[in-house]
């Protein structure tokens, strides 16, 4: 916000000395900025800024920063293109060639003109201008992107340690009704000898034998769940495969504890 803010407030004297009508124009861009400034401001100043709100300051912020490309002066905006072609090459994105070539021309187009831009005209301006803030808005979408990813990763591993405490408890509770850990009884039959402590507490071989098949499901439940974490905490997700993806995580348990009985 205060690298935006600086960075208008060096803008407003290089448009002062425009026409009327380009100033106009550019003080109608420079009040679109000014309030979308005083939006982010206050919510950046609320102590208690959920994710939702950083979310929303962070969009106001790139709508910011595209805006500013269409009062910098073409001096300044070549100045800036080495700066975009680094933040370019650093996304992780299969298109950012393309965008470097836009970059590239746009570049080329202001060197042409060797300090005299006076030369250049309004449709020609307009056009690279446009071509920047494509570039500047592709930075910002997929360093959003690249956040949200990240933070929908954090919020399914903490999700999986939550269940993997759990599920943690179930196993130590339920562990010795799958143990062949109780001493020698009498009163156990041979059919259920290898449950002799679920055997040992309840009379009823049916009983007995659920309690077996339950344990045995929460094995292979956990089995499917260690399998699901070690696949998921060092994979990467995004917003259109996070559902999806905790479905699948949610499956595995379940044919887990198929595959155990």
């Amino acid at each position: 916000y205060m690298d935006l803010e600086g960075d208008l407030r060096t803008l407003i004297p290089e448009y002062s000395g425009l026409n009327q009508e380009e100033r106009k124009n550019a003080d109608e861009i420079g009040n679109h900025i000014i309030n979308l400034l005083n939006a982010a401001k206050g919510m950046l100043e609320n102590q208690k800024l959920n994710k939702r709100q950083m979310l929303i300051v962070s969009s106001l912020l790139q709508e910011v920063e595209e805006c500013l490309v269409w009062i910098t002066p073409h001096a300044l905006a070549l100045a800036q293109m080495d700066a975009l072609s680094l933040r370019v090459a650093e996304l992780d994105s299969p298109n950012k060639d393309i965008y470097q070539k836009i970059l590239k021309y746009c570049r080329d187009f202001l060197e042409d003109f060797d300090d005299e831009y006076t030369r250049i005209t309004r449709e020609e301006t307009e056009n690279y201008r446009a071509r920047l803030e494509e570039v500047i808005r592709f930075i910002n979408t997929e360093s959003l992107k690249s956040r949200i990813n990240i933070g929908l990763q954090i919020e399914r591993l903490r999700t999986l340690k939550f269940w993997g405490w759990i599920l943690l408890f179930v196993l130590i509770i339920t562990f010795p009704f799958f143990s062949n850990t109780f001493s020698n009884s009498t009163n156990v039959t041979a059919w259920n000898k290898l449950f002799e402590f679920p055997a040992a507490l309840f009379n009823n071989k049916l009983l007995v034998a659920y309690i077996a098949a339950i344990s045995f499901a929460v094995v292979g439940g956990i089995g499917g769940f260690l399998s699901g974490l070690l696949q998921m905490r060092g994979s990467k997700t995004n917003l259109g495969a996070y559902e999806m993806s905790i479905l699948l995580f949610q499956l595995r348990p379940i044919f887990g504890a198929f595959a155990a009985l």
